[in-house]
């Protein structure tokens, strides 16, 4: 079960992810974003547009978990998502997108009593999930795909 003290670091790792996302991409130009540095990786454009979508899709979740007997959650391709129009090019909107949703998610968490991260959902590729494993796995997500924008950057050099 989730302590106080764990939703407290929950917490802080999301509200933290927008300026480490402006730190690593604010010094780059609209060419370096789109380049595909590493074959079979996304673009540091991708990820962040990936980044607006997937946050999205898991803090749905969380509203589905906490306002839904055991709902069924939907997955979503992620590879296919980044095809998109949308997903290329000019990472601002993406930017504005993840600073208000992580704000929103912050405030979600922050107002869970800690029984309810033990609600529970189906999900068709997972299996059983609970309100917890969804709202630790939204904090981890910026974290990864930090990492992997820095090691695509790595590339680059």
């Amino acid at each position: 079960m989730l302590t106080a003290t764990e939703r407290d670091a929950l917490v802080a790792t999301i509200l933290h992810l927008p300026a480490q996302l402006h730190a690593l991409v604010d010094p780059l130009n609209l060419e370096q974003l789109n380049t595909p540095y590493l074959a079979n990786e996304w673009t540091v454009a991708q990820n962040i547009h990936h980044l607006a979508d997937g946050q999205m899709n898991l803090f749905i979740r969380m509203k589905l978990i906490l306002l839904e007997e055991h709902p069924t959650l939907k997955p979503f391709d992620q590879d296919t998502w980044v095809t998109t129009a949308d997903s290329i090019g000019a990472i601002e909107t993406s930017l504005t997108i993840l600073q208000g949703l992580q704000e929103r998610a912050a405030t979600l968490v922050n107002s869970l009593d800690l029984a309810s991260f033990e609600r529970t959902a189906w999900h068709p590729e997972n299996g059983e999930v609970t309100l917890e494993q969804i709202a630790r796995y939204y904090a981890r997500h910026g974290e990864l795909h930090l990492e992997q924008m820095s090691q695509t950057l790595a590339a680059a050099n």
